[in-house]
């Protein structure tokens, strides 16, 4: 029971860092935007350790399939994040979320509430008794173009 609650605690201190900032960065059409991401596990990880990352803008679920995660200037679609063993994200990094999809400019407003949760599969197991962990974060975000 202390280790669950401790392991509880200590990914809500993780998952508050997950958010860089509090701006949602977008082109000149609003078409595309950016979030800023830190590395939310305690060590570099490989890309493929995330198992899977949920966007939602304003109650609209950001299709994963039109997210990309920019690690150093490289463009790895969340889909492919899965096989890249090669590339790690270093602990406290910033990554860029690149979200393209066409509902962006009539569902971004000056204020935006976020949520998100990045799905880890740890490369190393401690003993947790799970096999992923998810980190899970809500803003209210801003518009910066």
């Amino acid at each position: 029971m202390v280790k669950k609650q401790s392991t509880a605690a200590v990914l809500q201190l993780l998952a508050r860092d997950l958010l860089a900032d509090r701006h949602l960065y977008t082109n000149a059409n609003g078409t595309s935007c950016m979030l800023l991401l830190r590395d939310p596990f305690y060590i570099s990880i490989p890309l493929s350790a995330l198992s899977h990352v949920r966007l939602q803008i304003n109650e609209y679920n950001v299709p994963e399939s039109c997210m990309a995660l920019s690690v150093r200037e490289q463009f790895i679609q969340i889909s492919a994040c899965r096989q890249i063993r090669e590339l790690y994200w270093h602990m406290g990094e910033c990554a860029q979320l690149i979200v393209s999809d066409v509902v962006l400019p009539g569902l971004l407003q000056q204020k935006n509430h976020i949520e998100l949760c990045l799905t880890v599969r740890p490369p190393y197991n401690y003993g947790l008794s799970e096999e992923n962990i998810e980190y899970t974060v809500a803003a209210e975000m801003g518009v910066t173009v």
